[in-house]
């Protein structure tokens, strides 16, 4: 229906969820492409960095992350915490993979970088000046 341009009506906030983030995890290139992935995950432990290392990605890149880190930011304020059940650590976790795509196959590695791409996420949600993104209704 979504594919057709038909504006469905949702039951419930879990399918759009779930529809947004399938529609990121499935981009052909990540929003934070595989030359910055490196250079993100090893900025996690410091705010400033993470910030940084975003402001190095591709212009477009730049402002759908920005957009997203806006939403993030509104979905994880604490006066929508009791409806959405989800705080910004939980956005975080259910986030990072969806942006940053992690290229080796070894599962220790992956392992590794799991907290480091949802610290990563979260500093951007808790810090980020996103006060150029559109703004959503």
């Amino acid at each position: 229906a979504l594919n057709r341009g038909d504006n469905p009506v949702f039951r419930d906030a879990h399918t759009p969820a779930s529809v947004l983030k399938l529609w990121f995890r499935e981009l052909v290139d990540p929003v934070v492409p595989a030359d910055l992935y490196d250079a993100c995950v090893n900025a996690c432990d410091n705010v400033q960095a993470t910030i940084a290392v975003v402001s190095r990605l591709p212009p477009l890149n730049f402002e759908i992350m920005l957009f997203i880190i806006h939403f993030l930011q509104r979905m994880g304020d604490p006066s929508n915490q009791p409806l959405t059940k989800m705080t910004v650590d939980n956005l975080s976790m259910v986030w990072a993979p969806n942006l940053l795509r992690c290229a080796s196959d070894d599962p220790m590695v992956i392992f590794n970088n799991t907290r480091r791409e949802m610290t990563f996420v979260r500093n951007l949600v808790m810090a980020m000046n996103t006060d150029g993104a559109l703004t959503l209704p």
